[in-house]
């Protein structure tokens, strides 16, 4: 894909921090592999506001996080070969300079995801791949998911399945779904529960499973359950606007959301429509 025909996303490279890394830049584009673009021309609005603002401060962010990671390397290195060996706190020393190379990974990773999502809004439709939204998704509630000491994973898929997890959609109403989808589980959990997402295409429909494995023997009825938590009602109106529905499995206790698979002539009659 080529991102300089699209307005407002184009790879930066931060020329300070290529001097402070000898010469290798800390490349900072967005990861569109998914991506697939139908629109060319963004309709601006308050969303794509928000995420280039957004996006402009994770590709500051990977930087001061680049040079850190060298400069710690670079302090572990210098006294490793010029160092007193029979310094008294150099077990300490060393654990601390591996602690901030940990973080700094930490912190690179979060940047990345949130780059990724303050990107969404960029083209509203385009064919793109729905597992790596709900990975995305998945990742970004994993700190509400400890909170309530639930396990909540999505499942691995095979290279096979992978076709079938394409559609045409508006990337930020995707990843609404899912979010909302996620939180409205977690908050009918209980401490021990485990929260699984899968997907599977099947009949020009992407199906993508909400179950949920409670901590106590008591199974309660999920489509009771969630008809009493605040952002149910948010995700079925998103869920209209997009023109699919949502089914209750009670053997499996799950959520099974339905989205279509619009073929590429009329999504681009719904965007004209729109604009």
């Amino acid at each position: 894909m080529n991102h300089e025909s699209v307005p407002g996303i184009h790879p930066t490279v931060d020329t300070a921090c290529w001097n402070e890394n000898n010469g290798d830049p800390v490349h900072t584009e967005q990861d569109t592999s998914f991506n697939e673009n139908i629109q060319t021309t963004p309709v601006w609005n308050e969303n794509m506001f928000f995420g280039q603002v957004c996006a402009s401060c994770t590709h500051e962010m990977q930087n001061v996080l680049a040079i850190i990671r060298e400069s710690s390397g670079l302090l572990e290195d210098l006294f490793a070969f010029t160092g007193p060996k029979d310094w008294p706190h150099l077990e300490k020393f060393n654990r601390s300079l591996q602690g901030i190379q940990n973080q700094v990974s930490r912190g690179v990773e979060l940047m990345k995801r949130l780059n990724r999502f303050a990107h969404a809004p960029d083209l509203k439709w385009i064919k793109t791949d729905a597992w790596m939204h709900a990975e995305l998704m998945v990742f970004m509630c994993l700190r509400f998911a400890e909170i309530k000491k639930v396990v909540l994973e999505l499942e691995p898929r095979s290279k096979t399945d992978e076709a079938g997890h394409h559609l045409y959609t508006d990337p930020l109403q995707l990843q609404m779904l899912y979010y909302l989808g996620i939180r409205a589980c977690l908050d009918t959990m209980d401490e021990g529960g485990h929260l699984t997402l899968s997907l599977e295409g099947r009949d020009e429909q992407l199906i993508t499973y909400f179950t949920v494995k409670p901590g106590s023997s008591e199974i309660p009825n999920l489509g009771t359950s969630l008809k009493g938590v605040s952002e149910w009602p948010i995700f079925m109106k998103i869920l209209q606007q997009m023109k699919s529905r949502v089914d209750f499995d009670p053997v499996q206790n799950a959520i099974l959301l339905y989205l279509k698979f619009p073929n590429k002539e009329s999504v681009q009659d719904t965007v004209a429509e729109s604009s």
